[in-house]
Protein backbone atom coordinates (compact mmCIF):
# COMPACT_ATOMS: atom_id res chain seq x y z
CA UNK A 1 0.00 0.00 0.00
CA UNK A 2 1.42 3.49 -0.96
CA UNK A 3 1.72 5.86 2.19
CA UNK A 4 -0.73 9.06 2.21
CA UNK A 5 0.31 12.40 1.73
CA UNK A 6 -0.49 14.58 3.87
CA UNK A 7 -3.50 15.78 2.61
CA UNK A 8 -4.82 12.72 2.58
CA UNK A 9 -3.98 11.96 6.00
CA UNK A 10 -5.90 14.82 7.01
CA UNK A 11 -8.98 13.93 5.19
CA UNK A 12 -9.00 10.43 7.01
CA UNK A 13 -8.54 12.82 10.29
CA UNK A 14 -11.70 14.63 9.09
CA UNK A 15 -13.88 11.96 7.89
CA UNK A 16 -13.61 10.24 11.49
CA UNK A 17 -14.86 13.41 12.92
CA UNK A 18 -18.21 13.02 11.33
CA UNK A 19 -20.92 12.83 13.17
CA UNK A 20 -23.29 10.00 15.09
CA UNK A 21 -25.92 8.25 13.38
CA UNK A 22 -29.80 7.67 14.95
CA UNK A 23 -29.67 4.62 16.95
CA UNK A 24 -32.07 2.81 14.51
CA UNK A 25 -29.30 3.46 11.76
CA UNK A 26 -30.53 5.31 8.99
CA UNK A 27 -30.29 8.96 8.40
CA UNK A 28 -29.13 11.16 5.54
CA UNK A 29 -26.02 13.14 5.55
CA UNK A 30 -26.16 16.62 4.60
CA UNK A 31 -22.85 18.06 5.29
CA UNK A 32 -20.74 18.99 2.11
CA UNK A 33 -17.56 16.66 1.63
CA UNK A 34 -14.26 17.71 1.55
CA UNK A 35 -13.23 18.61 -2.10
CA UNK A 36 -9.81 17.43 -1.58
CA UNK A 37 -10.47 14.02 -3.24
CA UNK A 38 -11.59 14.88 -6.37
CA UNK A 39 -7.77 15.93 -6.76
CA UNK A 40 -6.32 13.11 -5.95
CA UNK A 41 -3.96 10.81 -7.76
CA UNK A 42 -5.27 7.60 -8.55
CA UNK A 43 -3.07 5.76 -6.38
CA UNK A 44 -3.44 8.17 -3.26
CA UNK A 45 -7.61 7.93 -3.60
CA UNK A 46 -7.16 4.26 -4.12
CA UNK A 47 -4.99 4.34 -0.55
CA UNK A 48 -7.41 6.59 1.02
CA UNK A 49 -10.24 4.65 0.30
CA UNK A 50 -9.00 0.87 1.42
CA UNK A 51 -7.57 2.59 4.15
CA UNK A 52 -10.20 4.68 5.77
CA UNK A 53 -12.87 0.79 4.82
CA UNK A 54 -10.30 -0.74 6.82
CA UNK A 55 -10.44 1.53 9.33
CA UNK A 56 -14.86 1.56 9.36
CA UNK A 57 -14.93 -2.51 9.38
CA UNK A 58 -16.64 -2.59 6.17
CA UNK A 59 -16.34 -5.41 4.20
CA UNK A 60 -18.20 -5.34 0.73
CA UNK A 61 -18.14 -2.38 -1.36
CA UNK A 62 -20.91 -3.20 -4.31
CA UNK A 63 -22.38 -1.70 -7.64
CA UNK A 64 -26.21 -1.85 -6.72
CA UNK A 65 -26.54 -2.90 -11.11
CA UNK A 66 -23.65 -4.57 -11.59
CA UNK A 67 -22.94 -6.39 -8.46
CA UNK A 68 -19.32 -6.14 -8.93
CA UNK A 69 -17.29 -5.71 -5.48
CA UNK A 70 -13.49 -5.08 -6.62
CA UNK A 71 -12.89 -1.64 -4.87
CA UNK A 72 -9.94 -1.25 -7.52
CA UNK A 73 -11.79 -1.55 -10.46
CA UNK A 74 -14.68 1.21 -9.43
CA UNK A 75 -14.72 4.40 -11.86
CA UNK A 76 -12.45 7.07 -10.20
CA UNK A 77 -15.86 8.83 -9.76
CA UNK A 78 -17.47 6.22 -7.69
CA UNK A 79 -14.17 5.73 -5.52
CA UNK A 80 -14.35 9.44 -4.21
CA UNK A 81 -18.18 9.16 -3.72
CA UNK A 82 -17.42 5.76 -1.31
CA UNK A 83 -14.38 7.77 -0.01
CA UNK A 84 -17.32 10.41 0.88
CA UNK A 85 -19.92 7.72 2.71
CA UNK A 86 -16.99 6.06 4.26
CA UNK A 87 -16.30 9.23 6.50
CA UNK A 88 -19.61 8.43 7.89
CA UNK A 89 -21.37 6.21 9.69
CA UNK A 90 -23.40 3.26 9.15
CA UNK A 91 -26.71 3.67 8.46
CA UNK A 92 -26.36 6.88 6.22
CA UNK A 93 -26.78 7.65 3.02
CA UNK A 94 -24.86 10.29 0.76
CA UNK A 95 -25.99 11.43 -2.52
CA UNK A 96 -22.99 12.94 -4.58
CA UNK A 97 -22.31 14.85 -7.56
CA UNK A 98 -18.83 14.07 -9.04
CA UNK A 99 -17.67 16.57 -11.72
CA UNK A 100 -15.08 14.80 -14.17
CA UNK A 101 -14.05 15.49 -17.50
CA UNK A 102 -16.60 18.33 -17.78
CA UNK A 103 -19.48 16.68 -16.74
CA UNK A 104 -21.18 15.69 -13.58
CA UNK A 105 -21.69 12.86 -12.49
CA UNK A 106 -24.59 11.46 -9.64
CA UNK A 107 -23.87 8.47 -7.27
CA UNK A 108 -25.61 7.54 -4.63
CA UNK A 109 -25.16 5.88 -1.75
CA UNK A 110 -25.74 3.56 1.37
CA UNK A 111 -24.22 1.96 4.64
CA UNK A 112 -25.96 -0.98 5.64
CA UNK A 113 -24.31 -2.40 8.49
CA UNK A 114 -20.47 -3.66 7.07
CA UNK A 115 -21.83 -3.32 3.59
CA UNK A 116 -21.58 -0.11 1.21
CA UNK A 117 -23.87 0.09 -1.97
CA UNK A 118 -23.67 2.28 -4.24
CA UNK A 119 -25.82 3.82 -7.82
CA UNK A 120 -24.45 5.83 -10.46
CA UNK A 121 -27.01 7.91 -12.78
CA UNK A 122 -25.93 9.06 -16.09
CA UNK A 123 -23.31 11.95 -16.55
CA UNK A 124 -25.25 15.65 -17.11
CA UNK A 125 -23.12 18.41 -18.90
CA UNK A 126 -25.42 21.26 -16.93
CA UNK A 127 -26.43 21.67 -12.97
CA UNK A 128 -29.53 24.09 -13.96
CA UNK A 129 -32.27 24.22 -16.36
CA UNK A 130 -33.27 27.51 -17.61
CA UNK A 131 -35.16 30.13 -15.50
CA UNK A 132 -37.58 32.61 -15.67
CA UNK A 133 -37.63 36.25 -15.19
CA UNK A 134 -37.21 37.79 -11.80
CA UNK A 135 -40.85 39.62 -12.69
CA UNK A 136 -42.68 36.45 -13.62
CA UNK A 137 -41.10 34.27 -10.60
CA UNK A 138 -42.20 36.95 -8.12
CA UNK A 139 -45.85 36.90 -10.26
CA UNK A 140 -45.85 33.30 -9.91
CA UNK A 141 -45.07 32.64 -6.48
CA UNK A 142 -46.34 36.03 -5.01
CA UNK A 143 -42.81 37.01 -3.16
CA UNK A 144 -40.80 40.02 -3.15
CA UNK A 145 -37.83 41.37 -5.35
CA UNK A 146 -34.69 40.07 -6.37
CA UNK A 147 -32.14 42.32 -5.18
CA UNK A 148 -28.50 42.47 -5.97
CA UNK A 149 -26.76 43.07 -2.38
CA UNK A 150 -23.36 42.05 -3.48
CA UNK A 151 -23.51 39.70 -6.04
CA UNK A 152 -25.67 39.47 -9.39
CA UNK A 153 -29.22 37.81 -9.73
CA UNK A 154 -28.24 35.77 -12.76
CA UNK A 155 -30.12 32.49 -14.94
CA UNK A 156 -28.78 29.57 -12.11
CA UNK A 157 -29.15 31.11 -9.36
CA UNK A 158 -32.68 32.38 -10.52
CA UNK A 159 -33.43 28.86 -11.51
CA UNK A 160 -32.48 27.23 -8.27
CA UNK A 161 -35.15 29.95 -5.92
CA UNK A 162 -37.48 28.92 -8.83
CA UNK A 163 -36.97 25.27 -8.47
CA UNK A 164 -37.18 25.11 -4.31
CA UNK A 165 -40.55 27.56 -5.11
CA UNK A 166 -42.02 25.45 -7.17
CA UNK A 167 -42.15 22.68 -4.54
CA UNK A 168 -44.32 24.43 -2.17
CA UNK A 169 -47.56 24.61 -2.02
CA UNK A 170 -50.02 27.40 -2.20
CA UNK A 171 -50.63 27.20 1.97
CA UNK A 172 -46.78 27.02 2.32
CA UNK A 173 -46.24 29.76 -0.23
CA UNK A 174 -48.13 31.89 2.26
CA UNK A 175 -45.00 31.90 4.59
CA UNK A 176 -42.88 32.90 1.88
CA UNK A 177 -45.61 35.56 0.63
CA UNK A 178 -43.52 39.27 -0.04
CA UNK A 179 -40.66 37.85 1.21
CA UNK A 180 -37.32 39.71 -1.18
CA UNK A 181 -34.64 37.67 -2.06
CA UNK A 182 -31.20 38.94 -2.04
CA UNK A 183 -27.94 37.69 -3.62
CA UNK A 184 -24.78 37.86 -1.81
CA UNK A 185 -21.22 36.75 -2.01
CA UNK A 186 -21.20 35.14 1.53
CA UNK A 187 -23.07 35.39 4.80
CA UNK A 188 -22.36 38.84 6.03
CA UNK A 189 -23.11 37.70 9.76
CA UNK A 190 -20.92 35.00 9.93
CA UNK A 191 -23.35 32.84 11.94
CA UNK A 192 -22.32 29.66 10.43
CA UNK A 193 -19.83 27.83 13.08
CA UNK A 194 -19.29 24.95 11.11
CA UNK A 195 -19.22 24.84 6.80
CA UNK A 196 -20.01 27.90 5.31
CA UNK A 197 -23.86 28.78 4.03
CA UNK A 198 -25.41 28.27 1.44
CA UNK A 199 -28.60 30.53 1.67
CA UNK A 200 -30.34 31.81 5.18
CA UNK A 201 -33.44 33.38 6.48
CA UNK A 202 -32.71 36.45 8.11
CA UNK A 203 -35.85 37.27 10.41
CA UNK A 204 -34.59 40.58 11.81
CA UNK A 205 -34.52 41.79 8.26
CA UNK A 206 -37.65 39.48 7.00
CA UNK A 207 -35.70 38.19 3.91
CA UNK A 208 -33.88 34.99 2.62
CA UNK A 209 -30.41 35.43 0.84
CA UNK A 210 -28.71 33.04 -1.24
CA UNK A 211 -24.46 33.17 -1.36
CA UNK A 212 -21.76 32.24 -3.90
CA UNK A 213 -20.76 28.94 -2.08
CA UNK A 214 -23.46 27.49 -2.77
CA UNK A 215 -23.18 27.18 -6.76
CA UNK A 216 -19.67 25.69 -5.71
CA UNK A 217 -21.58 22.73 -3.64
CA UNK A 218 -24.07 22.23 -6.29
CA UNK A 219 -20.90 20.36 -8.08
CA UNK A 220 -20.42 17.68 -4.89
CA UNK A 221 -24.27 17.00 -3.69
CA UNK A 222 -27.63 16.71 -4.93
CA UNK A 223 -31.22 15.65 -3.97
CA UNK A 224 -33.77 13.53 -5.67
CA UNK A 225 -33.79 10.40 -7.68
CA UNK A 226 -30.98 9.44 -9.86
CA UNK A 227 -33.09 10.38 -12.92
CA UNK A 228 -33.86 13.95 -11.80
CA UNK A 229 -31.05 15.24 -9.69
CA UNK A 230 -31.75 18.57 -7.61
CA UNK A 231 -29.09 20.95 -6.95
CA UNK A 232 -28.01 21.02 -3.32
CA UNK A 233 -28.59 24.65 -2.81
CA UNK A 234 -32.78 23.97 -4.42
CA UNK A 235 -33.04 22.13 -0.59
CA UNK A 236 -31.12 24.67 0.75
CA UNK A 237 -33.64 27.06 -0.24
CA UNK A 238 -36.48 25.31 0.54
CA UNK A 239 -35.00 24.55 4.34
CA UNK A 240 -34.75 28.30 4.32
CA UNK A 241 -38.45 28.58 3.01
CA UNK A 242 -38.71 26.21 5.70
CA UNK A 243 -37.85 28.53 8.42
CA UNK A 244 -39.83 31.37 6.86
CA UNK A 245 -43.21 28.96 6.60
CA UNK A 246 -42.80 27.58 10.08
CA UNK A 247 -41.97 31.29 11.79
CA UNK A 248 -44.40 33.25 9.96
CA UNK A 249 -46.46 34.16 13.16
CA UNK A 250 -43.24 34.88 14.78
CA UNK A 251 -42.27 37.04 12.09
CA UNK A 252 -45.65 38.58 12.16
CA UNK A 253 -45.56 39.16 15.86
CA UNK A 254 -41.80 40.66 15.47
CA UNK A 255 -43.03 43.47 13.31
CA UNK A 256 -45.92 44.33 15.57
CA UNK A 257 -42.88 44.31 18.37
CA UNK A 258 -41.24 46.15 15.96
CA UNK A 259 -43.92 49.04 15.69
CA UNK A 260 -44.63 49.24 19.29
CA UNK A 261 -41.13 49.47 20.14
CA UNK A 262 -40.60 52.20 17.71
CA UNK A 263 -44.02 53.86 19.15
CA UNK A 264 -42.53 53.37 22.39
CA UNK A 265 -39.34 54.48 22.10
CA UNK A 266 -40.94 57.74 20.00
CA UNK A 267 -42.65 58.91 23.27
CA UNK A 268 -40.22 58.01 25.53
CA UNK A 269 -37.72 60.26 23.70
CA UNK A 270 -40.60 63.20 23.49
CA UNK A 271 -40.68 62.43 27.31
CA UNK A 272 -36.95 62.91 28.10
CA UNK A 273 -36.82 65.94 25.86
CA UNK A 274 -39.44 67.79 27.32
CA UNK A 275 -38.31 66.88 30.96
CA UNK A 276 -35.10 68.05 30.65
CA UNK A 277 -36.32 71.09 29.27
CA UNK A 278 -38.67 71.51 32.47
CA UNK A 279 -36.27 70.82 34.76
CA UNK A 280 -33.89 73.65 33.35
CA UNK A 281 -36.52 76.20 33.64
CA UNK A 282 -37.80 74.76 36.50
CA UNK A 283 -34.10 75.37 37.95
CA UNK A 284 -34.04 79.01 36.09
CA UNK A 285 -37.50 79.72 37.93
CA UNK A 286 -36.11 78.53 41.29
CA UNK A 287 -33.16 81.61 40.75
CA UNK A 288 -34.92 84.50 39.10
CA UNK A 289 -39.00 83.59 40.59
CA UNK A 290 -39.92 84.76 36.97
CA UNK A 291 -44.04 84.56 37.45
CA UNK A 292 -44.01 84.20 33.25
CA UNK A 293 -41.85 81.46 33.16
CA UNK A 294 -43.70 79.70 36.55
CA UNK A 295 -46.96 79.93 34.48
CA UNK A 296 -45.42 78.32 31.59
CA UNK A 297 -43.89 75.37 33.81
CA UNK A 298 -47.54 75.23 35.03
CA UNK A 299 -49.38 74.70 32.01
CA UNK A 300 -46.80 72.47 30.81
CA UNK A 301 -47.22 69.37 33.64
CA UNK A 302 -50.20 68.40 32.24
CA UNK A 303 -48.39 67.88 28.85
CA UNK A 304 -45.87 65.61 30.33
CA UNK A 305 -48.20 63.73 32.24
CA UNK A 306 -49.95 62.67 29.45
CA UNK A 307 -46.63 61.61 28.07
CA UNK A 308 -46.23 59.50 30.67
CA UNK A 309 -49.14 57.97 30.62
CA UNK A 310 -49.23 57.03 27.03
CA UNK A 311 -45.63 55.75 27.81
CA UNK A 312 -47.38 53.40 29.93
CA UNK A 313 -49.70 52.43 27.45
CA UNK A 314 -47.04 52.04 24.43
CA UNK A 315 -45.21 49.61 27.28
CA UNK A 316 -47.96 47.42 27.99
CA UNK A 317 -48.54 47.15 23.98
CA UNK A 318 -44.86 46.77 23.14
CA UNK A 319 -44.49 43.91 26.30
CA UNK A 320 -46.71 41.09 25.58
CA UNK A 321 -45.44 41.09 22.08
CA UNK A 322 -41.86 40.98 22.86
CA UNK A 323 -42.42 37.90 25.35
CA UNK A 324 -44.46 35.75 22.75
CA UNK A 325 -41.56 36.89 20.16
CA UNK A 326 -39.01 35.41 22.86
CA UNK A 327 -41.32 32.31 23.83
CA UNK A 328 -41.92 31.48 20.00
CA UNK A 329 -38.24 31.33 19.04
CA UNK A 330 -36.98 29.56 22.34
CA UNK A 331 -39.52 26.86 22.27
CA UNK A 332 -40.31 26.19 18.87
CA UNK A 333 -43.31 27.22 16.48
CA UNK A 334 -46.62 25.53 16.44
CA UNK A 335 -45.25 23.68 13.07
CA UNK A 336 -42.11 22.59 14.52
CA UNK A 337 -43.16 21.95 17.98
CA UNK A 338 -46.26 19.61 16.25
CA UNK A 339 -43.27 17.33 14.41
CA UNK A 340 -41.46 17.19 17.26
CA UNK A 341 -44.09 15.01 18.39
CA UNK A 342 -43.99 12.78 16.06
CA UNK A 343 -40.46 13.16 15.31
CA UNK A 344 -38.00 14.17 18.41
CA UNK A 345 -35.31 16.44 16.95
CA UNK A 346 -32.65 14.44 18.27
CA UNK A 347 -33.72 11.72 16.12
CA UNK A 348 -34.07 14.32 12.48
CA UNK A 349 -33.08 12.32 9.89
CA UNK A 350 -29.76 14.51 9.35
CA UNK A 351 -26.59 15.33 11.53
CA UNK A 352 -27.90 19.45 11.42
CA UNK A 353 -31.36 18.87 12.15
CA UNK A 354 -30.62 17.28 15.68
CA UNK A 355 -29.53 20.65 16.64
CA UNK A 356 -32.78 22.53 17.39
CA UNK A 357 -36.36 22.22 16.43
CA UNK A 358 -36.39 24.75 13.71
CA UNK A 359 -33.46 23.17 12.00
CA UNK A 360 -35.45 19.57 12.21
CA UNK A 361 -38.31 21.25 10.56
CA UNK A 362 -36.07 22.88 8.00
CA UNK A 363 -34.94 19.65 6.95
CA UNK A 364 -37.63 17.58 6.56
CA UNK A 365 -39.33 19.51 4.92
CA UNK A 366 -36.82 19.92 2.41
CA UNK A 367 -36.17 16.01 2.02
CA UNK A 368 -39.86 15.42 2.17
CA UNK A 369 -39.65 17.90 -1.04
CA UNK A 370 -36.82 16.97 -3.20
CA UNK A 371 -36.38 13.54 -1.98
CA UNK A 372 -39.57 11.65 0.11
CA UNK A 373 -37.53 8.23 -0.71
CA UNK A 374 -34.78 9.27 1.95
CA UNK A 375 -36.93 10.91 4.21
CA UNK A 376 -38.93 8.30 4.62
CA UNK A 377 -36.01 5.90 4.81
CA UNK A 378 -34.28 7.91 7.46
CA UNK A 379 -37.88 8.66 9.41
CA UNK A 380 -40.31 6.50 8.02
CA UNK A 381 -43.97 8.25 8.77
CA UNK A 382 -42.61 11.73 8.25
CA UNK A 383 -43.54 12.43 4.86
CA UNK A 384 -47.04 11.34 5.61
CA UNK A 385 -47.06 14.09 8.01
CA UNK A 386 -46.33 16.53 5.72
CA UNK A 387 -49.73 15.51 3.89
CA UNK A 388 -51.44 15.20 6.54
CA UNK A 389 -54.74 17.69 7.82
CA UNK A 390 -52.91 18.69 11.05
CA UNK A 391 -49.79 20.32 8.99
CA UNK A 392 -52.39 21.64 6.78
CA UNK A 393 -54.20 23.02 9.55
CA UNK A 394 -51.19 24.56 11.13
CA UNK A 395 -50.37 26.15 8.22
CA UNK A 396 -53.44 28.31 8.15
CA UNK A 397 -53.91 31.25 10.37
CA UNK A 398 -56.56 31.55 12.65
CA UNK A 399 -59.62 32.42 11.13
CA UNK A 400 -58.61 32.48 7.35
CA UNK A 401 -60.21 30.11 4.34
CA UNK A 402 -58.19 26.86 3.82
CA UNK A 403 -55.61 26.52 1.00
CA UNK A 404 -54.05 23.26 -0.64
CA UNK A 405 -51.85 21.92 1.87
Amino acid sequence: MNRLSTAAAALVLTLLAAGPARADGAYFEGNDPNPAPLKYSEDVLLATLTQQLARQKVATVKNLVTGATDVAKLSRAEKVAVLYLAGSKPGAEFNLMIEENGQYLPVKTWWDGDTITFKTGAPRKALYGKASSKEEIQKKYGIGPFVDSGARWDNDSLFIVETALATLSPAELEGVAGLPFHRMVKDPSNKVVVGVAIAMYVPEKSQIELYDFGIDADKRRFLGPLEKPVPTSVASVVHECGHAISRKGTRDTRLKAVEAKKEYDEINARLIAGKKTYDEDKATYARTKDAALGKALSERVPALKQLIADLAVAKKRFEPLAAQMTADESKGSGLERALDAKLPFKSSPTIYGRTSLAESFAECLSLHKLDRAALDRAAPGISAWFESPEYAALLQPAGSAPLQP
